[in-house]
């Protein structure tokens, strides 16, 4: 009786791991090459958000693409062949071909835009004095990025490329004067290049609409519901708050943003969003 008893247990356990569930596979973007660090915060917010929904949802396991642009990660986004999940800005023919989950995972930041250029050129960015005269000069971004329509339709001169990296090179070969980046991006990139003679130009900001989201496919509603749940009980729980700090809170204090002059620009691409810019006066 007593080996018919272990037996039964034994046979309990075995079915436990055979029907324990398995990790839900998120698929979401590599980053774009071995310099590139732009995911690495979009990473750490994805595995707080499914982390905090292990107890409804089950456990979760990011799988990292392969490398590509923001073009294809869009496309392979839409048609669910080769993503699952994608950090992005908004802009409003992408809240029309996917499902945005409507929590910025950057707060105001990535509309919040430093100037990358060569420290040779510093006197005579620190010498502009209206956004006029900055218009006068080039700036660069990524083909696919929202960001190239919203600096045109307010002015700016922009030159593209295709590839992340080529950027940088572009810049270093005057193919433009300036590089727009988010306080989010531009000091970890800062890093990255410093040998390449960039500086963060120390006097103008540029400021406009620009919330990043979670896009997932519009077929997966169980999924968005999942990131839904989990910003919940992310901002309620403030883990939110203090990853969001650990990560660009010493960026912030680098930009000293309440010392810069403020370029103020439309967003005629984004969807109509009320933007807290607070933040621009609230760390030095």
């Amino acid at each position: 009786m007593r080996t018919v008893l272990i037996l039964f247990i034994m046979t309990i356990g075995l079915c436990g791991t055979v029907f324990a569930k398995e990790p839900l596979r998120v698929r979401v973007p590599a980053n774009e090459s071995d310099n590139d660090v732009r995911h690495d915060y979009d990473h750490d917010i994805i595995r707080l958000l499914l982390s905090k929904t292990e107890k409804e949802f089950g456990p979760f396991e990011l799988v990292p693409s392969h490398r590509m642009n923001q073009f294809r990660a869009l496309n392979g986004l839409i048609s669910g062949k080769l993503l699952d999940l994608m950090p992005s800005v908004t802009s409003r023919s992408r809240e029309k071909e996917l499902l945005p989950i409507k929590y910025s995972i950057h707060k105001s930041l990535m509309g919040v835009r430093l100037l990358l250029i060569k420290k040779s050129r510093e006197q005579e960015f620190a010498n502009i004095k209206d956004v006029s005269e900055l218009k006068k000069l080039i700036a660069g971004q990524g083909s696919d990025w929202p960001d190239v329509d919203v600096l045109r339709k307010n002015g700016f001169r922009v030159n593209t490329g295709n590839d992340y990296e080529g950027l940088f090179r572009m810049l270093s070969a005057d193919r433009f004067d300036y590089f727009p980046r988010s306080v989010a991006e531009i000091y970890p990139e800062l890093e990255v290049h410093r040998k390449d003679g960039f500086i963060v130009e120390s006097t103008i900001v540029l400021v406009y609409p620009q919330p990043a989201y979670i896009f997932v496919n519009k077929k997966n509603k169980e999924l968005a519901a999942r990131l839904e749940k989990g910003w919940q009980i992310a901002l309620g729980d403030g883990s939110f708050e203090e990853l969001f700090i650990a990560k660009h809170g010493e960026s912030l204090r680098r930009a000293g943003l309440k010392n810069r002059k403020i370029f103020f620009l439309d967003n005629p691409i984004g969807p109509d969003v009320k933007t807290d810019f607070s933040i621009l006066q609230q760390i030095n």
